[in-house]
């Protein structure tokens, strides 16, 4: 069975921003998903609390590059009607300069317009300086999990008890991988742990299956013993 080539590429919680970057993709002959992530019971009981929803664009890895100089081109026009009181203009410079360095945080209207902003400050950021602020983004992103020796633990205990859970969280620990902003996919934690995730893996695997035997054992002993011949 293959993976499905399609990873999540945004999050939106309105549909019509999903919609506006749809007609951008069907232009372009861009394949892509929507999916409805949003949560089956709102806390708010509000029928139209936008907050609550959800809609994931997902796309595949190859093509995230693309989107990204495609919607950020689009933002360099709609930046010039933005309106004077919009939030960014009562950022400071130091927090308009961290929306250049994590644009995968910020949405492209965001990034190009704190990228303006700071212009008109007289602090200009080069096509080559944000590129290279981009893959110094991206290498700190693609740096395996840390501090996750709680959940090795947890997994040890429960695989030797016989528990699902410790199954679980071993061959989570093996397999989650995560995607980076140019759509590229990792694993998530390091090669030593990944090492414990398969030890747990395999172990819980064993004892769960022994602890099975053993309740079967148990069950047709008793019923033996109950039997009258």
């Amino acid at each position: 069975m293959q993976d499905n080539p399609f990873v999540r590429y945004r999050r939106f919680n309105t549909q019509e921003e999903v919609l506006d970057i749809i007609d951008l993709l069907q232009k372009e002959n861009i394949p892509f998903e929507v999916s409805d992530e949003s949560p089956v019971f709102d806390l708010t009981f509000s029928p139209n609390n936008e907050l609550v929803k959800e809609y994931h664009l997902k796309l595949k890895g190859e093509d995230f590059s693309k989107v990204d100089k495609l919607l950020n081109e689009e933002a360099k026009e709609d930046i010039h009607n933005v309106k004077p009181d919009y939030y960014l203009f009562e950022f400071t410079e130091p927090e308009l300069v961290e929306i250049l360095m994590k644009p995968d945080e910020w949405s492209p209207f965001d990034f190009q317009l704190a990228r303006d902003i700071l212009e008109h400050k007289g602090r200009t950021f080069t096509d080559e300086e944000l590129n290279l602020l981009r893959k110094q983004r991206i290498k700190k992103l693609a740096q395996p999990e840390k501090n996750i020796t709680p959940w090795i633990v947890a997994g040890y205990i429960f695989a030797l008890l016989g528990g699902a859970l410790g199954v679980f969280i071993g061959w989570y620990v093996v397999s989650f991988k995560k995607v980076l902003p140019n759509g590229k996919k990792v694993n998530a934690f390091s090669e030593k742990d990944r090492t414990h995730g398969k030890i747990i893996l395999f172990t819980g695997l064993i004892f769960f299956f022994v602890s099975i035997w053993f309740n079967f054992y148990d069950t047709i002993f008793m019923w033996w013993n109950q039997t009258e011949w």
